[in-house]
């Protein structure tokens, strides 16, 4: 069952990997469009928009396909059929499936207890589903009349709309990387295989594998030990989850280390994957409309009044171009992990719900 189970991952994830690397292809092909000039320069719009803005497109949609099909929850057929070129309308189902695991879920709780009573209404799971379902009704091609028409909302915003958000997005990523540099202390390692292994065979000598020969430098807080317990529910009754526990009762100094976690890129590359997951739901809703516009004269007038000779820079999507375009190449990068992130999630959370006779 183990290794039925190691080979279904594996496989998952090679084709997800197959539709990133396409992304990263069409990434390339926009790269190539708008030429070293326009990506180097303050040069305001590229020679051809609506073909930039298609491949921009076509690279986010095949990066959310890729994410999805790493969760095991979609087939590439559906992917095509059900869901097309609706990438924000993919994501959203598949955030769905996401939050209802219990990993997740403790998780929130953890977090809204460290941050108090502002955080309720972000970090409310019925609240944050509510959110997400809106989103997936309002973008629907097929939403009934009475809906609110979001694909036209999003495709028109100006860029006093889009500039602010693609700016946040790029600035975080930076200060992210900045804190990790100045946080991490590279000459105690934290080896991220061997915690796969532990995940696999819950046992105190592949425990004591994970870290480094320095582990034991200095005391771990006890609140970091308490939060680690609270937060992942899923271990109780593992070896892991009973050394923790025991560290917080008896207050105990068996866990010392500044948790040296270094390879620095490997973890860095973990938190960038929460990045990439959250970025790529925004340069979904900004991209996912124009599949359809940037390609075909007059095709969809009667819609949003654009085709794609109507891709001038007081569309929010052209004006900020360039830096959407490079928070893409970004996003792309750091999705290699994610797809691992996701994959592991799910594969962590069906191990949970099926017998292990099965």
């Amino acid at each position: 069952m183990v290794g039925e189970a190691s080979t279904e991952y594996s496989d998952r994830l090679l084709e997800a990997r197959r539709w990133l690397k396409r992304a990263r292809n069409d990434y390339r092909g926009y790269a190539k469009v708008v030429g070293r000039q326009y990506l180097s320069s303050k040069k305001d719009l590229p020679e051809d928009a609506a073909l930039a803005v298609y491949l921009i497109q076509q690279a986010i949609e095949k990066a959310v396909k890729a994410v999805a099909l790493a969760s095991g929850q979609f087939e590439s057929k559906e992917l095509r059929k059900e869901y097309s070129h609706n990438s924000l309308k993919l994501l959203s189902d598949m955030l769905l499936k996401l939050i209802d695991i219990p990993m997740i879920q403790s998780a929130l709780s953890v977090m809204k207890a460290g941050l108090g009573k502002t955080s309720e209404k972000y970090l409310n799971v019925n609240d944050i589903r509510k959110r997400i379902i809106d989103v997936k009704q309002n973008t629907d091609f097929n939403r009934s009349p009475d809906v609110l028409d979001w694909m036209k909302e999003f495709a028109l915003l100006p860029p006093q709309a889009v500039k602010p958000v693609v700016t946040m997005l790029s600035d975080l990523r930076s200060k992210l990387q900045s804190a990790l540099y100045k946080l991490l202390n590279p000459n105690v390692s934290f080896d991220f295989e061997k915690a796969k292994n532990y995940l696999t065979e819950p046992t105190d000598s592949n425990l004591q594998g994970i870290f480094g020969p320095e582990f034991r430098t200095e005391r771990v807080p006890q609140d970091a030990l308490s939060v680690a317990v609270n937060m992942f529910p899923i271990f109780k009754g593992s070896d892991f989850y009973t050394l923790l526990a025991d560290a917080i009762k008896k207050e105990s100094g068996n866990l010392r280390g500044r948790v040296k976690v270094g390879k620095r890129q490997a973890f860095e590359e973990s938190v960038f994957a929460g990045w990439a997951l959250c970025t790529l739901m925004l340069l979904a809703a900004f991209t996912f409309p124009h599949e359809g516009w940037t390609r075909y004269p007059g095709k969809y007038k009667s819609d949003a009044d654009l085709d794609c000779d109507s891709y001038t820079g007081s569309l929010g999507i052209v004006s900020c171009l360039r830096k959407i375009g490079n928070l893409t190449r970004d996003t792309i990068s750091d999705t290699d992990k994610l797809l691992e992130t996701i994959a592991g999630f799910f594969a962590i959370h069906s191990a949970k719900l099926e017998p292990a006779s099965k």
